[in-house]
């Protein structure tokens, strides 16, 4: 199974679900054991069909300070460029974008994880493979850019705005797809239990209506 905190993996197209366990409802939050295998709902729709697929997750701590950082960066580079600001700071809001990025990617991986085992529908499932790839080509494009635009000979300025614009607006889109994702995360470590968050509120509801069933 893959250790990639971005994309779970699948375990298999599920006819029948397995025994849940290791989990509970608390005040209505969803407190985990490693390991646990949540009910047959999908905690991003609170859907629930005959046949789901199965995905191990690892769900980890979520911060926002890499994501406020990149759009901060991103926010005050284009105000300048707009505002014909000196190049002076430039570097500095590029900086800004770059750690936030780097950040974004390195915490989630770096952070110790909880894994759990969840369904998902397909339609999920196709979801979140579309998002996962529109922010690795564009990624990929954001790149080419990078490295073949300084490279072309007598390039006009206005072929290097429009291409500047296009980059922000791909770089947009890949950052967007690869936020867009929906993950879940925990807010709490204690012991060998996890507060766990993102869960759809409908999910929330089902989950809370088999617990009081039981």
């Amino acid at each position: 199974m893959s250790d990639n905190p971005y994309a779970p993996s699948a375990v298999d197209d599920v006819a029948e679900a397995p025994a849940s366990h290791g989990w509970e409802m608390v005040e209505g939050r969803l407190i985990v054991e490693k390991e646990a295998t949540l009910p047959m709902i999908d905690p991003f729709t609170g859907a629930s069909e005959d046949r789901m697929v199965l995905f191990r997750l690892a769900v980890r701590r979520r911060y926002l300070w890499p994501r406020h950082l990149f759009l901060g960066g991103l926010c005050l580079s284009l105000a300048s460029a707009w505002m014909a600001v000196g190049e002076a700071i430039a570097p500095l809001f590029e900086a800004m974008m770059a750690v936030g990025l780097l950040a974004s990617v390195l915490i989630p991986v770096l952070s110790r994880p909880a894994w759990i085992l969840v369904f998902m529908t397909r339609r999920t499932v196709r979801r979140e493979e579309l998002l996962k790839w529109g922010a690795l080509v564009g990624i990929v494009l954001v790149l080419g850019l990078v490295v073949v635009v300084p490279n072309i000979p007598g390039i006009s300025v206005g072929v290097v705005n429009a291409l500047t614009v296009l980059f922000v607006v791909i770089l947009v889109v890949a950052v967007g797809s690869r936020w867009l994702q929906r993950r879940l995360v925990y807010r709490r470590y204690v012991g060998e239990r996890f507060e766990i968050r993102g869960l759809h509120p409908k999910a929330l509801e089902a989950m809370m209506r088999i617990q009081n069933r039981s």
